[in-house]
């Protein structure tokens, strides 16, 4: 028994040196862990850069003009003189003031979350302010508080390496090690130096690996491919659209009071519902409100929903069967009513239901491609961190569908047990920008609120009900009552001790329809027609057209 122990024993020191020898000699050099393992690193090109290129001041993203000029666009101007930073591309003439809160686009002037500042002699630009406009993918990886910036038209070589191997801060073996190759993950390579590559790993990690211990598919010019096929999309003008809110069936009466509505392209009624189990949908249409906005230059799209029922909805699309049923009803009835366009509007969904609304989506758009027919899906704000607790998957969403509409309201919701404003312009700003992380922007259509809440207290307890703009705007004046503006969140706001109102008026959603050409977004969506102040239609249209 002794010596069967001691044949273990022996093989045990055996195997464990075995490995410590494999690993000196796929690591041969410095055991020194690097600085840059778990520090804020910006990694492009796989390359780290000058930590005066980049900061993170209070969530917001910088990079150095510097940067900017050398990686992204040498044409990028800045006028010292005046401290103004100047970008010209097809967005237009963009120019930035440092320290100032706003900047012009093709000369209308148009908000920003945080300034330009200048940092010793280092001019720092918020990412929010161009990032957007270049072919780039920019991102922050938590795992290893590491930024990354790719070009997203460049067919990088791409390969793996030896589990084990160190990454390293330079191209020599006795640069200290910034992380372990796991030995699954995907490595992107960008260049050689000596023996050694350089690389950056899929967590975000940049550096240096050694040739020896890498397998790599290079492309045609070895580390670069040629670039992406990169068609240049035609300018467009962006889509102006509001939704026509009806319960029952269309009638003559409605329909006799239609009129030209100023800066409006489409007009979408809430008509289609699935309204049982079985995937039967309820058609409230009329043909003649169809023709006569025609008649006006509004075109009328379709419009879907699941009538706000999570029973609904589950037995109606988890259903392949029920599925055909519904886009069978619905294809029938763009067709009768000859529209070009559906909006999908699936709302109180259970989250594990959420892959059957992407599957629908993907289903009506292979249908409706054939025939030239948009799909556009309303999406909420994303509140959690992690997609995968949110009903929309985003990303594939808008993969499947031609555009996404941000229901960029209800930040506080009526049943909430503290008031506050349906929609604050850095919130939607925000949830916008937390969107282009899934969608492109040329996708996205920013929908915003005609309505408003009073909020009143009793006995302690805050309630509020939906009023429209004109209601809102008659109650201040009844109660002899005047609101003050707000200047970060862009609203008027009447504050007492029991009574609050943020209204929604042309001053706050002309800064909140400003973000569809800052972005450079497709369009504007509004809920919803009825709730408005006859100037709105022009305020809307003026501020998303930068000419007018």
């Amino acid at each position: 028994m002794k010596k069967v122990l001691s044949i273990l024993l022996i093989l045990i020191i055996l195997f464990g040196a075995g490995g410590y020898l494999t690993f000196r000699f796929l690591n041969r050099g410095s055991g020194e862990v690097s600085s840059q393992a778990d520090g804020l690193a910006f990694i492009s090109d796989g390359t780290s850069q000058d930590s005066k290129d980049f900061a993170l001041i209070d969530g917001q993203y910088y990079l150095s003009l510097d940067y900017i000029q050398k990686n992204l666009d040498e044409t990028v101007y800045y006028d010292k003189n005046e401290g103004i930073v100047s970008f010209t591309n097809k967005q237009g003439l963009k120019r930035l003031k440092i320290d100032e809160d706003t900047f012009t686009l093709n000369g209308k002037t148009m908000e920003l979350r945080d300034p330009v500042i200048q940092k010793d002699d280092t001019i720092l630009i918020p990412t929010e302010a161009f990032i957007h406009d270049y072919p780039v993918e920019f991102r922050y990886h938590k795992e290893s508080n590491k930024l990354n910036l790719d070009f997203t038209n460049v067919d990088h070589a791409v390969g793996s390496a030896l589990k084990g191997t160190l990454l390293r801060e330079k191209a020599n073996s006795s640069s200290p090690y910034i992380t372990r190759i796991q030995g699954d993950e995907k490595i992107i390579f960008y260049g050689e130096e000596g023996d050694f590559y350089r690389v950056r790993l899929e967590n975000g990690y940049g550096g240096y690996l050694l040739k020896s211990n890498c397998k790599v598919d290079f492309r045609e010019n070895k580390f670069k491919g040629p670039f992406a096929k990169n068609e240049e999309a035609q300018v467009q003008e962006p889509l102006h659209l509001t939704w026509d809110y009806i319960y029952g069936k269309e009638n003559q009466e409605r329909i006799n009071a239609i009129q030209k509505i100023p800066g409006v392209d489409i007009i979408v009624p809430t008509w289609f519902s699935i309204q049982d189990k079985e995937g039967t949908v309820y058609d409230r249409g009329n043909v003649a409100y169809v023709n006569k906005y025609r008649g006006l230059g509004i075109d009328v799209w379709g419009y879907i929903d699941n009538s706000f029922d999570p029973e609904i909805t589950h037995a109606s699309l988890s259903s392949t069967a029920k599925r055909d049923k519904v886009l069978d009803q619905l294809m029938s009835l763009l067709r009768i009513y000859h529209m070009k366009g559906v909006n999908v509007d699936f709302e109180h969904v259970n989250l594990e239901d959420g892959s059957y609304i992407t599957q629908f989506v993907q289903e009506l758009k292979a249908l409706c491609y054939q025939e030239d027919i948009k799909v556009s899906v309303d999406v909420t704000p994303q509140l959690s961190r992690d997609p995968n607790k949110e009903v929309y998957n985003r990303e594939k969403l808008a993969k499947a569908a031609d555009y996404i509409v941000l229901m960029a309201y209800d930040q506080y919701w009526s049943s909430s047990e503290k008031p506050g404003s349906v929609a604050e312009y850095k919130w939607v700003e925000s949830h916008l920008n937390t969107l282009f992380r899934s969608v492109p922007k040329e996708k996205i259509i920013l929908g915003v609120p005609l309505y408003t809440r009073l909020w009143t207290q009793s006995n302690g307890k805050w309630t509020s009900k939906n009023i429209t703009m004109g209601q809102a705007g008659s109650y201040l004046a009844s109660q002899g009552q005047k609101a003050k503006w707000d200047d970060v969140i862009k609203q008027y706001v009447l504050d007492t001790d029991t009574e609050k109102i943020w209204l929604e008026n042309s001053d706050s959603l002309k800064y909140k329809a400003g973000l569809v050409p800052k972005y450079g977004l497709r369009g504007l969506a509004s809920w919803r027609k009825g709730l408005e102040t006859p100037d709105i239609w022009t305020v809307l249209d003026q501020a998303i057209h930068l000419d007018k």
